[in-house]
């Protein structure tokens, strides 16, 4: 046995649940290994002050005093008790919901139910020694009979299917909900998605098919000498995360455990993604030390440099990718990139490897056909969507109020009115943080469709409406069915521009700032949640960016031409993404809770 066996044996083995074989493998290691030694005497000082605890307590409440017996006879031979009903099945999310205008990190109210309060007053004291055997149990390591399972972090932010998991319990998670070291979190389908807020500040995103803890792993700590309670270590069991961890002292950091590597963080910004093939991170702030839990060796790991853990693969850093691409085209400031390589299936990959990837999913595949050598083509009527709301272009561009959308496309029916949707970010007909779109007339009191196209823009401030309006637009004709570059800009100083083959072809004011952005809006090609307006055409290339490009860089991309595929596999098959490029700084802007 090794370590990490060892470690999840120790409750099997206190209550003699292992075979002799296990048993004696068990107990050789610990005799050699004194680290697992020292966390075996823990776990039998638990258990035995436990059933010590729960004797003693269990013995008070059975002998009670003349008073309580007296009630009790008293009550048993009237006719006063209350009816017994079948009791309710509660909701799952009202186990763990937390009450209204409570802190943050207030423990839930719990439900009580009377059935006299001698009853109460048996099932308090079991439930405080239980309470006190599970908080040992997963991750306190105080033999004090007064220790409870404390709050580690709170859910902020749900959608799709959520569950917190629990030893006694599993159910759907809920916003507010405060979370314990014996709770994991886990996102279960396509679209799924969750922010955490840890107990110091720190803030945890988990993509779909996600799986995250707080428990204390003791091979963990043998790897490093830290003091991790209090929900100071966080276990990604699989999946993928964001974190933006805040500053921590150097003598209790905070430790991310995957099944490969241990990550000690003071204080920094990654992605770290744990699967079948190993682990991966990409560094965006500060440093990291890493451990590879299969032959012990220690790297650190600094600022825009990403590494790839295994267990047939030696701990490997590489520096993340820099601020253009071998093509020339700037990767500073990108939030999410599709260059529509993977050429079958029904998703198109967020292949920026920035924060968590935006993936778009098409509603109809019957739809839309791939082009060979990259593209997409979309036949009729159908939309490509992010499938959960687009958080991180949101909390992107709110930290910036700046924007541009980039795209090659080709029309394939010329005109079409709408605008018809080509790149948008919104809910529905008439609400939109911006759309990309095409048009056939240039709008206002003498509206009149045509048969040439232009470009249109809309975009949501604080100074225009809900809908984006009023729009800027291209001179009729300016868009045709030849394969186009399109690029839309906004600065800070409010000005719009609208830029076809690298020429500026109309400009406009969109004063006011971002505040007013709403980050329960998905990401949409092609059309949105409504039926009309969609878009027919190819796709070749969409990126968008937290910042204003330059009219130089606009010019080079053009120049530049449609990209190729990226380095490594564009249709990630597993969660891994390969090395990625430099994170941009989020700073998870305050989200609404979504039901």
């Amino acid at each position: 046995m090794h370590c990490e066996q060892v470690s999840d044996r120790l409750h099997e083995y206190l209550d003699g649940a292992l075979g002799p074989g296990e048993c004696a493998a068990f107990e050789a290691h610990v005799r050699d290994c004194s680290a697992c030694r020292q966390a075996l005497a823990v776990e039998r000082a638990i258990s035995e002050n436990f059933r010590r605890l729960l004797t003693a307590q269990a013995a008070t409440v059975t002998l009670g005093t003349s008073q309580m017996a007296a009630r009790v006879r008293a009550e048993l031979a009237s006719d006063t008790l209350p009816e017994y009903r079948e009791p309710v099945a509660l909701p799952p999310s009202t186990r763990t919901r937390a009450p209204e205008r409570a802190g943050r990190f207030a423990a839930p109210a719990l439900p009580t139910r009377s059935r006299g309060w001698w009853l109460t007053a048996a099932a308090a004291v079991l439930l405080a020694a239980l309470g006190l055997y599970v908080s040992h149990r997963l991750g306190g390591l105080s033999l004090a009979p007064s220790v409870t399972v404390s709050t580690v972090a709170c859910i902020e932010v749900t959608y799709g299917d959520v569950r917190v998991v629990s030893p006694a319990y599993r159910g759907t998670a809920a916003p507010g909900q405060s979370l314990t070291q014996a709770d994991s979190v886990e996102t279960m389908g396509l679209g799924s998605y969750a922010r955490l807020r840890c107990s110091d500040g720190s803030v945890i995103e988990l993509d779909r098919q996600t799986q995250v803890g707080f428990r204390v792993d003791a091979a963990a700590l043998r790897l490093h000498a830290a003091s991790a309670s209090g929900g100071r270590q966080v276990t990604l069991a699989r999946g993928r995360l964001a974190a933006c961890v805040r500053k921590a002292s150097p003598e209790n950091p905070v430790l991310f455990v995957t099944p490969d590597a241990v990550v000690v963080v003071r204080g920094t910004e990654f992605v770290l993604a744990a699967g079948p093939t190993g682990s991966h991170i990409d560094m965006r702030e500060g440093e990291v030390a890493l451990f590879n839990r299969h032959d012990n060796t220690t790297i650190r790991l600094g600022e825009n440099r990403s590494a790839v853990i295994g267990r047939e693969t030696l701990v490997k850093a590489e520096p993340l990718r820099g601020a253009r691409d071998a093509a020339g085209r700037a990767r500073a400031g990108l939030v999410a990139l599709y260059t529509f390589h993977e050429g079958a299936g029904a998703i198109v990959h967020d292949i920026s490897r920035v924060g968590l990837p935006l993936d778009l999913t098409t509603e109809d595949v019957t739809a839309v056909r791939w082009l060979q050598g990259g593209g997409l083509r979309t036949e009729r009527s159908t939309v490509l969507r992010s499938a959960r709301p687009a958080t991180k272009i949101v909390a992107a561009c709110r930290a910036t109020h700046e924007l541009t959308v980039e795209a090659w496309v080709k029309p394939t029916v010329i005109p079409q009115t709408g605008p018809a949707r080509i790149v948008t970010l919104s809910a529905g007909t008439n609400l939109r943080n911006f759309t990309l779109g095409m048009d056939n007339n240039l709008g206002g009191k003498g509206w009149r469709p045509t048969d040439q196209a232009c470009v249109a823009a809309r975009l949501r401030t604080t100074n225009t409406s809900l809908n984006g309006v009023p729009a800027i637009l291209t001179p009729l004709g300016s868009l045709t069915s030849s394969l186009t570059h399109l690029v839309f800009t906004r600065g800070t100083d409010g000005l719009g521009r609208i830029w076809i083959n690298g020429v500026e072809r109309a400009r406009g004011r969109f004063d006011g700032d971002f505040s007013n952005w709403d980050d329960s809006f998905e990401l949409f090609l092609a059309r949105d949640l409504g039926e009309r307006w969609p878009w027919l055409g190819e796709y070749f290339f969409v990126a968008i960016y937290n910042r204003t490009l330059a009219p130089s860089e606009v010019a080079a991309h053009f120049a530049a031409g449609l990209p190729g595929p990226e380095p490594g596999p564009t249709r990630r098959s597993d969660i891994l993404p390969a090395p990625g490029t430099v994170l941009p700084v989020l700073r998870f802007a305050k989200t609404r809770n979504q039901k």
